[in-house]
C-alpha cells in the first residue's frame, strides 16, 4: 500500500474522531499508518478519550464498555468443544491460560459489532466479533453463551521493532499548525487545562485566525522546511549518513530473517 493511501486512512480515522487538527502532528511523529495508531497504549491516552475510544472501537470493543489501559492480569478459560457450551450450565474448561495484557482489557463480544475495517477499506490485524466467530467455528448464539459466563477473550498486542532515529540528522521542522499550537500552549500553560480542552481551543483558534496571521505561520514553516531540505542534502554527503543507511539495511535484513517461518523439524527416534 502506498504511503499516501496509508496517510489518507489515518486522516479519515482522525476526522471521524473529531481530531483532524492533529493529523500533521501524528504524521510528524511517525504515525503514518492505521496499524501505528492501533498500537498506541501510552498512559497519555487517558487524557485523549476521543482517540482512546476510537482505537478501542476499531479493535471491536463496544462503546459502552469502560476502558482500562493499565496492564491487567486476567485468567480465562475456553472450551474446545462447541457442544459443551449452553445457556444453562458452563462445562469444565479443557484448557486454562493465564496472560498479561499490556493494552486495553478486552470485553465480552457479540456478533453485532462492526469494526473500523468496514468503514475504511483496510483490514487491521485485530479480529472483529464476526471474524472471531468464524475462526472459532462458534455461532452467534454460542458466542453469547460464552459472553453470559463472563469469559474474556484477549488479543495479544503485536510488538513491532523500529529502527533507532538518526541522532546526527537535521531535525525536521514543525508544520505551520504545530507552530501555532505550540504558541497557544505556551500562552495557556499557567491555566493547567486538560489535553482535551487544549485540543478544542487550539482547533477553534486555528479555524478563526485571520488569513494574514495564518500566512505568517505558513511562511515561517515554509522557510524552515527549505532550510531543512538544504541541510539534509548536505548531510547526505557525510559519513554519518552512510553509517546510518547501513544500519537501516542491517536492521531490515535482521527483521526479515526473524519474520521468516521456521520449517517444521521432524525427529526420528
Amino acid at each position: 500500500m502506498s504511503s499516501n493511501k496509508q496517510q489518507k486512512e489515518v486522516e479519515i480515522f482522525l476526522s471521524q474522531c473529531g481530531l483532524l487538527q492533529y493529523f500533521d502532528v501524528f504524521i510528524e511523529e511517525g504515525f503514518e499508518r492505521i496499524e501505528s495508531l492501533l498500537e498506541i497504549t501510552e498512559i497519555d491516552l487517558i487524557q485523549m478519550q476521543l482517540l482512546q475510544r476510537a482505537v478501542a472501537n476499531a479493535k471491536g470493543i463496544p462503546p459502552n464498555v469502560p476502558l482500562n489501559i493499565e496492564p491487567t492480569s486476567v485468567n480465562y478459560s475456553l472450551s474446545n468443544s462447541n457442544n459443551e457450551i449452553n445457556n444453562n450450565t458452563a462445562s469444565d474448561p479443557i484448557t486454562t491460560t493465564t496472560c498479561t495484557s499490556p493494552s486495553i482489557q478486552n470485553s465480552p463480544i457479540t456478533s453485532t459489532l462492526q469494526p473500523y475495517s468496514q468503514i475504511v477499506e483496510y483490514n487491521h490485524p485485530y479480529p472483529s466479533a464476526g471474524t472471531m466467530s468464524a475462526q472459532s467455528g462458534m455461532s452467534s448464539t454460542e458466542e453469547e453463551a460464552v459472553t453470559s459466563d463472563n469469559v474474556h477473550r484477549l488479543w495479544k498486542r503485536k510488538y513491532h521493532r523500529h529502527p533507532k532515529p538518526d541522532t546526527n540528522a537535521p531535525v525536521k521542522p514543525p508544520s505551520a499548525y504545530v507552530m501555532f499550537s505550540n504558541d497557544i500552549r505556551a500562552e495557556l500553560k499557567q491555566q493547567n487545562r486538560s489535553f482535551t480542552d487544549l485540543a478544542k481551543i487550539i482547533g477553534d483558534r486555528w479555524k478563526s485566525i485571520s488569513a494574514e496571521e495564518k500566512e505568517l505561520y505558513e511562511t515561517k514553516a515554509l522557510k524552515a522546511r527549505e532550510k531543512y531540505l538544504k541541510e539534509i542534502e548536505e548531510y547526505q554527503k557525510t559519513d554519518s549518513y552512510k553509517r546510518y543507511q547501513q544500519y537501516l539495511f542491517d536492521f531490515k535484513a535482521e527483521n526479515e530473517a526473524a519474520a521468516r517461518p521456521v520449517d517444521n523439524i521432524h525427529f526420528i527416534y
